[in-house]
């Protein structure tokens, strides 16, 4: 068995099938930088599941595919740090603290022959399509690696990622090695959309028929529900709301309204996996002596407990709390708070502390925040 075999066979007992490996020898010198002195990349993946990629383009709600993308940090730190210490049980260097814009995974997926760089800027492979997460390491063990990928390997005539895309960021021509990706790919109308979308989006990812066919789904764009103009629309909520309600969250926000109960623009979070759920900036008032008023209304759906919006500053006072909160239940919460703040990341927050919010449903109405300061 060569040392490819036996790193291949290592990273298949934890669970990776996708493995390739490149030689970075032939580089430019602009790369050997973040090469860090090292000849070769070992690039493994591990691939997003069919069920939440059919579950964003049957509905637009990126809940399944977001919990995807959260589990494969652990799994790809998890194949790193096996691979490196196999690698130093054998004698060799190995690192993946090298991470760049000029040395990504993207450049080292072409380079081991994994696949290439699709019409929406990501690698693109025959095993799953785009549908998969990556992570290198550099190591000086001499593997044997694969024939780079040079060119575009999607059909000149399939359409569906620019189809779908509700940026518009996907262009006319295909990548190939040489070519810049804003010859192809609209880079800031992609981050515009997702930032306005809360952050996330990836319907080129789920669209891509190379990741239904490497996944094992199927997708009729001609069904009665438009995924494309969904988001597009919830987008547009979300801008007309910014305006008047300046929540923020590091979570995925969605819009929605509740006709029944006379609520309209309700902001959404499902399984926040952050520190706070929503959170108010306040950076203006940083080594500012401040007095806070708020009032919001607050459900939670999935698990009950407490409900705390605190402020970031020292012990993380809590302005305004409902003990034992009942979930699937409107609570009215307010409250007040003065002091001096001094945190170097001053907000005012909806904590996620203890509430089992993995497994929950949060809504925001009628939030309302008066500041004032000396």
């Amino acid at each position: 068995m060569n040392l490819n075999q036996e790193i291949i066979e290592v990273l298949k007992q934890e669970g990776c099938n996708i493995v390739g490996f490149a030689d970075l020898r032939n580089l430019p010198e602009s790369y050997d930088k973040a090469r860090k002195g090292f000849d070769f990349g070992i690039i493994m993946g591990t691939t997003y599941s069919a069920e939440g990629m059919k579950q964003f383009l049957d509905t637009g709600i990126p809940e399944r595919f977001g919990n995807d993308s959260g589990e494969t940090y652990p799994i790809l730190d998890r194949y790193s740090a096996v691979l490196m210490k196999f690698l130093k049980s054998k004698k060799f260097k190995a690192t993946d603290k090298h991470l760049t814009t000029t040395l990504t995974h993207k450049t080292v997926g072409t380079l081991a022959g994994l696949g290439w760089i699709g019409r929406c800027a990501l690698l693109t492979t025959k095993a799953a399509g785009c549908g998969l997460r990556l992570t290198t390491v550099l190591t000086n063990a001499p593997v044997e690696c694969g024939e780079p990928i040079t060119k575009s390997q999607c059909p000149p005539h399939c359409s569906e990622c620019s189809d779908i895309c509700p940026a518009g960021a996907v262009k006319s021509g295909l990548w190939e090695q040489g070519v810049h990706r804003d010859e192809f790919f609209d880079v800031k109308a992609c981050r515009d959309f997702r930032n306005g979308q809360g952050g996330f989006c990836g319907l080129c990812i789920a669209a891509c028929p190379f990741t239904k066919e490497g996944l094992g789904y199927t997708y009729d764009n001609d069904g009665d529900f438009d995924v494309k103009a969904f988001l597009k629309e919830n987008a547009k909520k979300k801008k007309a709301l910014e305006r008047k309600v300046p929540l923020v969250s590091l979570n995925d926000v969605q819009v929605v309204d509740f006709p029944e109960e006379n609520r309209k623009n309700v902001l959404k979070i499902v399984n926040p996996d952050k520190w706070n759920v929503v959170m108010y900036k306040l950076k203006k008032y940083k080594d500012k002596h401040i007095a806070i008023n708020f009032s919001v209304d607050v459900k939670r759906v999935g698990f009950g407990g407490d409900l705390n919006w605190q402020i970031n500053n020292n012990d993380h006072p809590i302005v305004g709390s409902v003990k034992n909160a009942k979930e699937n239940q409107w609570y009215s919460m307010s409250g007040n708070w003065v002091g001096f703040f001094t945190s170097s990341y001053p907000v005012f927050f909806l904590s996620t502390w203890e509430n089992n919010s993995d497994k929950t449903t949060y809504y925001i109405d009628n939030f309302y925040i008066d500041i004032l300061d000396e």
